[in-house]
């Protein structure tokens, strides 16, 4: 399962998520990974196969921060 780090619309960065997760819990480990990669991102995307599991684009054009800093799940 496939989490994409999005920057100007773009992947800037991939991590494998375990397939079988349920959506709540890859979502969750999504956040993880983000708070540990260096840089900023303006999107995150979990995908399981053609299915969109979670998307965070940030309507206030302002780069995602690590999950310490950010609003809760929505």
């Amino acid at each position: 399962m496939p989490c994409y780090f999005l920057r100007d619309g773009h992947v800037a960065g991939v991590d494998m998520l375990p397939l079988g997760v349920s959506d709540e819990d890859a979502i969750a480990r999504a956040h993880v990974l983000l708070s540990k990669r260096r840089g900023l991102f303006d999107g995150l995307e979990v995908w399981d196969r053609g299915r969109a599991v979670f998307r965070h684009p940030d309507p206030g054009g302002e780069m995602l921060a690590p999950i310490s800093r950010m609003c809760p799940r929505q």
